[in-house]
């Protein structure tokens, strides 16, 4: 298995928008579409319900939906899915119509990105849908379909985190105080 370990902080840069919205704006039910070292480990704790999915890996040194599950364990409030492929990976999201999500959080493998979010957006409908690593071209979120979201872009910390928010008075409240939120907690996420 791969040292996951070194590095890994750089990928905690969406945290602070998810504490905030678990914390402050009560996005409590929420589902996770690609299993991080640290989204994963604070939804879990955090939320009411998670349910998570991540697509397989082709390469066998690299068994990312193995070494999360096995690191967090089993949790009562938390369903861990591995999906084949991103075909899968859709029908599987579609069927999640049924529940109600509060926070999509969509940080998956880089083919499923703009697919994940735009079913998030457009089929699921929750609260909010966060997407990392909005300034990578290759994740194709120019294709994002959004008419009923403001959107916010958090910048401070690369790479960086796009927020999608359904009610504008949630949306005011991120801009006015995201930047002061962060300052007491994000370091320790820091290397």
């Amino acid at each position: 298995m791969m040292n996951f370990e070194k590095k890994v902080k750089l990928h905690a840069t969406h945290i602070p928008i998810l504490h905030y919205l678990v914390e402050e704006l009560n996005a409590s039910r929420s589902l996770e579409i690609g299993l991080g070292y640290y989204s994963t480990g604070y939804l879990v704790e955090a939320c009411v319900s998670l349910t998570s999915y991540e697509t397989k890996n082709v390469d066998p040194e690299l068994n990312w939906f193995n070494y999360i599950t096995e690191k967090i364990g089993k949790k009562k409030n938390w369903e861990a899915i591995s999906i084949d492929d991103i075909h899968n990976l859709a029908n599987a999201l579609f069927k999640e119509k049924k529940k109600f999500y509060d926070l999509v959080f969509v940080d998956g493998s880089i083919e499923s990105r703009a697919l994940s979010a735009n079913i998030a957006l457009n089929v699921l409908k929750p609260k909010f849908v966060v997407v990392h690593d909005i300034e990578g071209e290759e994740y194709d979120y120019d294709e994002v379909l959004n008419e009923d979201y403001y959107y916010y872009e958090y910048r401070k910390y690369a790479p960086n985190t796009g927020v999608y928010v359904k009610n504008r008075e949630d949306f005011e409240k991120i801009k006015e105080n995201i930047m002061d939120y962060e300052k007491d907690f994000f370091s320790k996420f820091m290397i």
